[in-house]
């Protein structure tokens, strides 16, 4: 619900089929991040987008998500502030966010 990113890789499926279960990772793990600040328009916003919205908008996306329909939505909020104060990525995510808004401004002045 909170990731900046997910990981993906090749997994084993043999192995699944006894117990006890066990991931065993072939090759390569990858790191899946957007790197779009923005989603495409038509896109819900994720990952690493999620934390250029205010709070609300942000738990509004996750809460939209089947996974997290039984997730309580003011505990989503608080989770989300407590990040802001405590993850140093969440500070560096809108950072980037504010560098893109200053440079769309000064963007539309010179062209306009």
């Amino acid at each position: 619900m909170f990731a900046f990113g997910s990981v993906s890789s090749d997994v084993d499926k043999d192995l699944l089929k006894n117990w006890p279960h066990v991931y065993k990772i072939h090759g390569m793990v990858y790191n899946t991040v957007n790197l779009a600040a923005n989603p495409i328009s038509g896109e819900k916003p994720e990952y690493g987008q999620l934390y250029y919205l205010d709070t609300e908008e942000a738990t509004k996306c996750r809460m939209e998500i089947d996974a997290n329909n039984k997730c309580h939505e003011n505990l989503c909020d608080e989770i989300n502030e407590l990040l802001k104060e405590i993850n140093p990525y969440y500070e560096s995510m809108k950072m980037m966010h504010n560098v893109e808004k200053v440079f769309l401004f000064n963007l539309i002045i010179y062209i306009g």
